[in-house]
């Protein structure tokens, strides 16, 4: 079982949960956010100036279209708080092994996965559509190894990941809009040593879980480096599969 709830509204990394994280690469934990926290997310993601500014569309590779919106550094509006609580942050960093995390970037886009699909390591990544994706060739052969699960959640709920675990999301073809804010983490000792398209190690604070409830900002103060994609080469610099 790879669902776990909240405790008093705090999560505790047990040694049961490492081992689930561990073997399958990931976990979902239950109403990790409450429905004050959902509410105040979705009056962010409705009423903010900068994301409708810096928000794009790319091609999937199947006929439809992705509209996402990136930025970089958290910030300090209720989607950056929202990165930076330790029941988020601190909890990806104790399933991690407890090495300092720090915001890799953070994007606005149904998961599904391929449970254990992470011990496979780095898999080569092409070009579809305007997006990346693992070797579709790996892929099918991973579906015959690796359990291939759906996961299906409720408004609060969070998938916690392996950056490594082959996971996709499928077109929504019905009326209703299908929000998701995912945020990438990188430890500061896989820092990268070549400059690229996201910001180099800083420090990230690590907020206590009240202060998502306590934040007002719709919009952040500090820069939060929104993804221009003319500057985005992790896509465009893949080769396209033959």
């Amino acid at each position: 079982m790879n669902r776990f709830g909240m405790t008093n509204g705090y999560f505790y990394v047990t040694d049961k949960i490492k081992e689930t994280f561990d073997r399958d690469g990931f976990i979902v934990v239950k109403e990790l956010f409450n429905k004050e926290e959902v509410d105040k997310l979705r009056k962010c993601i409705e009423t903010s100036e900068d994301i409708p500014k810096h928000a794009i569309d790319l091609s999937d590779g199947k006929g439809a279209k992705s509209r996402l919106c990136i930025w970089n550094r958290a910030g300090n509006d209720v989607c950056g708080v929202a990165s930076r609580l330790q029941k988020v942050a601190g909890t990806l960093q104790a399933l991690l092994g407890g090495h300092e995390l720090y915001h890799y970037h953070t994007k606005l886009m149904m998961k599904e996965v391929l449970a254990g699909s992470h011990k496979m390591g780095r898999i080569e990544h092409y070009l579809m559509g305007d997006q990346s994706g693992a070797d579709p060739d790996r892929v099918q052969l991973a579906k015959q190894r690796y359990e291939h699960v759906y996961v299906e959640m409720e408004p609060g709920d969070a998938l916690f990941f392996h950056s490594n675990l082959l996971h996709a999301s499928d077109q929504n073809k019905s009326m209703l809009r299908r929000w998701v804010l995912v945020t990438s983490y990188n430890q500061k000792i896989n820092a990268p040593e070549k400059k690229h398209h996201h910001l180099d190690y800083y420090p990230l604070e690590i907020l206590h879980n009240q202060a998502l409830i306590e934040c007002t900002r719709m919009d952040s103060t500090i820069d939060k480096a929104f993804m221009d994609p003319k500057e985005d080469k992790s896509a465009s610099s893949l080769k396209r599969k033959e």
